[in-house]
C-alpha cells in the first residue's frame, strides 16, 4: 500500500515555484530539474526530509527564511511578469530582471542547501555522541550489575558456611552427649566419688575455721599504730577478728577513738 501511495506522489505532476511551468515532476518527493528555467528544485525534497527528520527551532528558523525568501522572490517575478506586456521595452527590461531574479534564486537555493548538509552533519554528530554515551552507560549498569550480583553471591556463600558451622557443631555436641551416656556406670563412679571426696574436705576446712581457737596474745597491751582499728588490733593480736568485740568492750566500746600510741588492753 505504501508503495502505491509512493508511486501516486511520483507520478503527479505540479507547477514550477520558480517559473510556473506546468507538467513537471512532483519535486517535494524525487530530484527535479525545471526544464522551464533549469532550477534544480531538489532543494525542496531536502527540505522535506529535513523537517521530517528534525523539527528543532534552528531548522524552523531556516526553513521559514527559505519560503519567505521564495514568496517575496516569486511574488516579485510575476510582478514583472504581469507588466511585460505593457511594451517591448518593459518586456525585454522584465526578462532581464526576471532572469537575474531567477539566478539570485538559484545562488539562495545552493546557500540553503549548505546550510541543511551543515544541520544534517549536526544531526549526525549528536546521534553519534549519544550513541557512546549510551554505551557507556551501559557499560557502567552491567559493571555495578555484575558488582551486586558478586555481593550477593558471597553473602549467600558466608550465609551457606555458616549454616554448615552450625550443623557441625550441634553435631559434635550430640555425638559427646551419646558418648558420655554410653559411658559404663564403673568409669562414672570413680568421677562421683572424686566430687563428693571435694565436697568433704570443704565441708572440713569451713568447719576448722569455724571453730579455729585465736591465739593467746604475748601481752596484756597493745600499743596504736596509723591505721589500726578494733578489727585489725585482734587480727594482728589473736590472728583473726574473731576478739574485735571484745577488744572493743575492754576499751570503751566500738564508738571510741584511738589514737596513736595509745595503749589497749587485748585480755
Amino acid at each position: 500500500m505504501n508503495e502505491n501511495v509512493n508511486n501516486q506522489e511520483t507520478k503527479k505532476t505540479i507547477k514550477c515555484p520558480v517559473c510556473g511551468k506546468e507538467g513537471i515532476a512532483d519535486y517535494h518527493h524525487q530530484e527535479v530539474i525545471c526544464p522551464g528555467c533549469s532550477t534544480d528544485l531538489s532543494i525542496y525534497m531536502a527540505l522535506q526530509e529535513v523537517v521530517k527528520t528534525r523539527r528543532g527551532k534552528r531548522l524552523k528558523l531556516i526553513v521559514w527564511k527559505a519560503l519567505t525568501v521564495f514568496a517575496f522572490l516569486l511574488a516579485f517575478i510575476f510582478m514583472l511578469k504581469a507588466c511585460s506586456g505593457c511594451s517591448g521595452k518593459s518586456s525585454e527590461t522584465a526578462n532581464g530582471a526576471s532572469n537575474t531574479d531567477i539566478a539570485l534564486l538559484q545562488d539562495s537555493i545552493s546557500i540553503l542547501k549548505q546550510q541543511i548538509a551543515a544541520i544534517q552533519n549536526d544531526n549526525a554528530r549528536d546521534e553519534s555522541a549519544v550513541a557512546q554515551n549510551t554505551v557507556a552507560e551501559n557499560a557502567d549498569n552491567n559493571a555495578e550489575a555484575d558488582r551486586k550480583a558478586a555481593e550477593a553471591k558471597k553473602a549467600e556463600a558466608d550465609r551457606k558456611a555458616a549454616e554448615v558451622k552450625k550443623a557441625a557443631e550441634a553435631k559434635k555436641a550430640e555425638a559427646d552427649k551419646k558418648s558420655d551416656e554410653a559411658k559404663p556406670a564403673e568409669e562414672k563412679k570413680p568421677e562421683a566419688d572424686k566430687k563428693q571426696a571435694d565436697k568433704k574436705s570443704e565441708d572440713k576446712k569451713s568447719e576448722d575455721k569455724k571453730h579455729k581457737t585465736p591465739k593467746t596474745p604475748s601481752s596484756s597491751t597493745y600499743t596504736v599504730q596509723a591505721g589500726d582499728s578494733f578489727w585489725k588490733i585482734s587480727v594482728k593480736v589473736y590472728g583473726d577478728g574473731s576478739m574485735t568485740d571484745e577488744i572493743a568492750r575492754m576499751n570503751g566500746g566500738k564508738n571510741a577513738k584511738l589514737q596513736i600510741g595509745d595503749k589497749v588492753r587485748v585480755k
